[in-house]
């Protein structure tokens, strides 16, 4: 009888176990948010929110995909850009105030520090005190053709985004 506790005990570990390595270690609830990991990043797909501090953001849509399918030579590198939108939440993440949209792009934007500056810096949206980037997106590489037309489904994204706090 003890026998079988221990196997059952050490089975229900192993299938919670596996559930978190098949997710990534991201939990995802019934109403489509996913809980941000210790290093402040999250997957999302399209539809799908993370709360931080205050506020959630939700991965709206992919408003461009330009970048180069990974089979073929191009001049230009391409990019991606995607819209979130981002509200303040009550505790029990209800909004607050109307939701704000804003675009994300992979790779970010790069510009000077200053007009007269050498120096060049990354430039990331803000919300308070977050500052929100892409880390990756999937598929990595299109394997769609634009040129015949065949895009990617926006059910077929996910980005993985860090959320950092500035102050």
């Amino acid at each position: 009888m003890k026998k079988t506790y221990i196997i059952i005990s050490v089975l229900i570990v192993v299938v919670a176990l596996a559930g978190l390595y098949w997710f990534g270690g991201k939990v995802t609830t019934q109403n489509n948010t996913v809980v941000l990991s210790d290093d402040g990043t999250a997957k999302l797909k399209v539809g799908q929110s993370v709360k931080f501090g205050d506020g959630m953001i939700t991965f709206e849509r992919v408003v461009e995909d330009s970048r180069c399918p990974k089979d073929r030579l191009c001049e230009v590198p391409g990019r991606v850009i995607a819209e979130f939108s981002i509200e303040q939440v009550n505790q029990d993440g209800t909004p607050l105030l109307q939701a704000k949209k804003i675009l994300l792009r992979d790779p970010p934007i790069y510009q000077k520090k200053s007009p007269d500056s050498t120096e060049y810096e990354y430039v990331y949206e803000t919300y308070g005190d977050y500052q929100f980037s892409i880390d990756v997106f999937n598929p990595e590489y299109p394997k769609h053709d634009v040129d015949k037309g065949e895009e990617i489904n926006q059910k077929d994204y996910v980005v993985t985004l860090s959320i950092n706090k500035t102050k």
